[in-house]
């Protein structure tokens, strides 16, 4: 092996592929990719980014940013969990943050700015294969490949994978620097790989794949020499680069030394302990690499949660053909070295080169490790070793050009097919749905399709969201129990918390079918379940918040502030318990208690369309109408077809006595909500204050329908009705709110009135 600097000819010179033609085909690339994943720029918070990003407090302002630099990447969720997180990622979290600035916390703004990456990744991919092949129409098809392929769409579309093609982007610049600077002749030390190397740590811990990769690419240039040198003077041309990258991996290293405040930097920390056995280990290792292989060539079945199975036999199909896929790769690998193919060589090497830190820690990638953000890179490597082999094998035979069309078919095969799969990325159902047909023995794409559909309930109130709710919950508690036989199904993997959240959800369900007056379901069965669950896992703070919820709607109002307390006191970061607790003092008419609960929930997440109106409620009657109209007015740009954002602003017009405005909100809400029972009770409140009564009475009737739990709706009709002399019709609503609310303030007056009536 000779020195670097001298065995390869001169690269392509920039005049020889003039900035014109450069700026045209760059063009067509980003034409090409933007014209395929527009439709991500539609997309709603999905999975993780409900956490990561819409209820991150490290986005809401600038000094909130930079107090979380120092810290976990998760260390806004709660401190239990936050210990098991080793994730520093500060550069994704400044890109982040930069996505909400643009899009005013809206999810359009975070994925522009992942198109964007995308967009710089394939500029330099067509950079730095231009230098490998030294072939421009070579480099166009790769580029155009690696832009359109169906396994780039989840990491570009999916905001909390963004780091992917962040951390992408600067991989990539680093091995571009390294081959320019090895091009040059290897002049001093490459200092701007370097640069771009810390970058990429800072983007997510997998750019650990950097030396590897640029170990590949020397290695690929290394591949077509021979040599009698010695093999130290082999290695000598090795020892200054990858010096340099070590001591920005050092820099990085005692960084995050600080940061976690532990020697090991937090790369001892993951929340992937699925307990496998060594044998599993090792096999699981052979599925991902092997199973990389067969996504990276064929497509064809995408899948978020490709969950990893507890236990296979030995004879499983699946793993073979991984074996397969590793043996075809070996023998590829083998062909390119003795034929002395460099650029094949590279994009091979390439290939597990960006898998390497995946591989090698797979523990760490948790229940889903084969996931298609982590190849991100590795489209690059396959797409350019099987465009060389073909334009080579083509020129055999005079084909070249054919083989370069076939692939501009394959080019547009890959865009059409990666076209479709935004479509999952457009909302949380369209995601949970898909990945439910895909994956019906996973207990937690289960749950997680049973929270979308009861979350889909409590916007709508449309009693089959609460049905498909309930079934997806009982389906997740279903999987992974004893069989008649003793045994388990061992496909299935079952975790506690996949039993917490399935218990959870049941217990919501229960929950919402009581409060619609449902026979099989009463609060009290609601709340056992939610005390169960809580023997069971006593630290959830999710169950005592629920445990709150339903001992609150029971008017156990000391006990339900007891539990919002103790969730509060597990994790003060616990949004749901703030909103709550500011319900509760709502209910007890205690206005400051609810406007501080309130306040510190929207700290947590600055723009909370749950919070905000309720927030709005309070500043209302606090006389705080500036701050009303602010609050609803931010509420209504971030959710326009919310309900609750809706009704509060007809009670805002109502309040000011503008009686068709606040018709107007409310027949709107009801339009996207027909169900929706608190719209249809202040309907009827505004048309009894503009003297329709006609018009009136059917509205009530049907909030009465709607929430046979709710007072204010019965004891509103049953006053209505009483009178206007129709006591007979008024009795029966009048006795359902007594029962509700058998200590309400009115409950005296209520009873004089029902003795009365019935008296008649």
């Amino acid at each position: 092996m000779l020195r670097m600097q001298e065995t390869q000819p001169a690269l392509l010179t920039r005049a020889e592929l003039p900035p014109a033609r450069r700026a045209l085909l760059l063009a067509v690339l980003a034409l090409a990719a933007c014209a395929t994943l527009w439709p991500m720029l539609r997309g709603e918070f999905v999975y993780d980014d409900l956490w990561l990003v819409a209820q991150n407090p490290s986005l809401n302002s600038f000094g909130n940013l930079l107090a979380s630099l120092g810290g976990s990447h998760w260390d806004f969720t709660d401190s239990r969990s936050a210990q098991f997180v080793g994730h520093w990622r500060p550069l994704t979290m400044l890109t982040l943050y930069a996505g909400s600035m643009l899009g005013h916390g809206a999810p359009a703004g975070f994925h522009a700015l992942a198109l964007v990456l995308h967009l710089i990744a394939i500029a330099l991919v067509f950079e730095l294969t231009r230098r490998i092949a030294r072939d421009t129409t070579i480099a166009f098809i790769v580029a155009l490949l690696f832009a359109l392929h169906p396994v780039a769409v989840e990491p570009v579309s999916w905001i909390s994978s963004i780091n992917d093609p962040l951390q992408a982007v600067f991989s990539l610049a680093t091995m571009l620097c390294f081959f320019a600077w090895r091009e040059r002749g290897s002049p001093g030390l490459p200092l701007g790989s370097a640069a771009c190397f810390l970058c990429a740590l800072l983007a997510k811990e997998n750019a650990l794949a950097v030396p590897p990769l640029i170990a590949a690419i020397d290695l690929g240039r290394a591949g077509g020499t021979s040599t009698n040198e010695s093999w130290r003077a082999r290695f000598r041309p090795f020892l200054r680069p990858y010096a340099t990258l070590f001591a920005a991996f050092a820099l990085y290293y005692l960084a995050r030394v600080a940061v976690f405040s532990d020697g090991l930097a937090g790369f001892d920390r993951f929340t992937g302990h699925l307990g496998l056995t060594d044998g599993r280990n090792l096999s699981l290792r052979v599925e991902f690499f092997g199973g990389a292989l067969g996504l990276l060539t064929w497509p064809r079945h995408l899948n978020l949660f490709r969950e990893a199975r507890p236990e296979i036999a030995w004879s499983d199909a699946n793993l073979w053909l991984a074996v397969l896929a590793i043996v075809l790769f070996l023998i590829a690998l083998t062909w390119a070295w003795r034929r002395r193919e460099s650029a094949i060589l590279t994009g091979l090497l390439i290939i597990p080169a960006a898998l390497a830190p995946a591989i090698l820690r797979i523990e760490a990638l948790g229940r889903f490790p084969l996931s298609e953000r982590y190849l991100y890179v590795s489209i690059f490597g396959f797409s350019l070793a099987a465009v060389v082999l073909a334009a080579k094998l083509a020129e055999r035979v005079s084909l070249r050009r054919v083989a370069l069309l076939a692939f501009l078919l394959v080019a547009a095969v890959f865009a059409w097919h990666s076209r479709q799969r935004t479509t999952i990325w457009q909302n949380e159902r369209t995601l949970f749905a898909k990945s439910f047909d895909d994956n019906p023995k996973s207990p937690y794409v289960a749950w997680g399709l049973g929270r979308v559909m009861l979350e889909d309930y409590r916007y709508s109130e449309q009693i089959e969201f609460l049905q498909q709710a309930r079934a997806a919950f009982e389906h997740s508690q279903e999987l992974g129990l004893k069989r008649e036989d003793g045994t388990r199904d061992p496909e299935v993997l079952v975790t506690d918390e996949d039993r917490l959240q399935a218990n959870m959800g049941l217990g919501w369900c229960f929950f919402f079918a009581a409060l619609r007056g449902f026979d099989e379901a009463t609060l009290d069965e609601a709340l056992a379940i939610f005390e169960k669950t809580l023997s069971y896992f006593p630290q959830s703070y999710e169950a005592m918040t629920a445990c709150g919820v339903v001992l609150m709607s029971q008017e156990n109002l000391a006990s339900a502030e007891m539990r919002f307390n103790a969730a509060l006191a597990q994790n003060p970061k616990n949004l749901e318990a703030w909103y709550y607790l500011g319900k509760l003092g709502l209910r007890k008419q205690d206005l400051p208690a609810a406007r501080t609960a309130f306040e510190r929930a929207l700290e947590l997440k600055q723009d909370d369309p749950g919070t905000l109106p309720l927030y709005a409620g309070v500043l209302a009657e606090q006389g705080d109408n500036a701050g009303v109209q602010r609050a609803l007015d931010r509420a209504f740009e971030l959710a326009p077809k919310d309900p609750q954002v809706l009704l509060q602003l007809g009670l805002l017009a109502a309040k000011n006595d503008q009686g068709g405005p606040a018709l107007a909100w409310f027949d709107r809400l009801l339009k996207i909500a027909p169900s929706y029972g608190p719209a249809h009770l202040q309907k009827g409140k505004v048309l009894l204050t503009m003297g329709q009564f006609q018009r009136a009475v059917p509205e009530l009737q049907r909030a009465c329908e709607l929430g046979p739990r709710d007072f204010e709706a019965h004891y509103t009709l049953g006053v209505v009705l009483a009178s206007q002399d129709m006591g007979k019709q008024a009795l029966p609503y009048l006795e359902r709110a007594l029962e509700v609310e058998p200590t309400n303030a009115l409950a005296d007056e209520l009873r004089s009135q029902i003795e009365s009536l019935r008296a008649q």
